[in-house]
């Protein structure tokens, strides 16, 4: 009846709404790290899947640098990539590191990380810089699932080449955690909390 904190309640929503569905496609790579390891040396390829050619790099010497404990969350690594002394890590890695000198750190080998350079939605990329929406983390988290079949063809192919038994199709609870980049920026996404 007027109150103040009355609003009126929308007819209708739907999930994504507050998004602009045309705004152009930017170029991303999806990171994720396998379960396991191929046993290939670093390597870029070109697989098609469904018509669509998806370039994957294939890396087997990226490291993690974990500040405090080491946690399967990875909420702790500071650094991914090849292996570097402390002196080639970032300024900001570097100042962070001198700043709190007595926590501990660890690195961390990775098994076989896989790099797929796909396209997002750049409203949905631009959201990295603001309040993360329910909307934005499902279409991130929807993004990294729908490139899982692609990974799983690259690693038929491999089983093939390499008859590696140990190598095995993924589903989204095998690769949990990925990684959106886009220009040295990266965001976390979660397929399964």
């Amino acid at each position: 009846m007027g109150n103040k904190g009355d609003e009126k309640l929308s007819t209708s929503y739907f999930v994504g709404q507050e998004l602009n569905w045309n705004a152009p496609w930017v170029k991303v790579r999806l990171w994720v790290e396998l379960p396991f390891w191929l046993m290939m040396n670093n390597a870029v390829m070109t697989l098609e899947f469904n018509g669509h050619p998806f370039e994957i790099e294939v890396h087997d010497n990226y490291w993690e640098l974990h500040v405090g404990n080491v946690t399967d969350s990875r909420f702790s690594v500071c650094y991914q990539g090849p292996l570097k002394k402390r002196n080639q890590l970032s300024k900001e890695i570097q100042q962070f590191l001198r700043k709190h000198r007595g926590i501990p750190v660890i690195w961390r080998k990775c098994k076989t990380l896989l790099k797929v350079v796909s396209r997002c939605n750049e409203d949905v990329w631009n959201a990295a810089g603001r309040k993360v929406s329910p909307a934005v983390q499902l279409y991130r988290s929807e993004l990294c699932r729908a490139h899982v079949p692609v990974i799983n063809k690259l690693i038929q192919q491999y089983r093939l080449a390499t008859y590696d038994f140990f190598a095995y199709e993924l589903a989204p609870w095998d690769v949990p955690k990925w990684s959106i980049e886009r220009g040295g920026q990266s965001v976390a996404c979660c397929l399964v909390p």
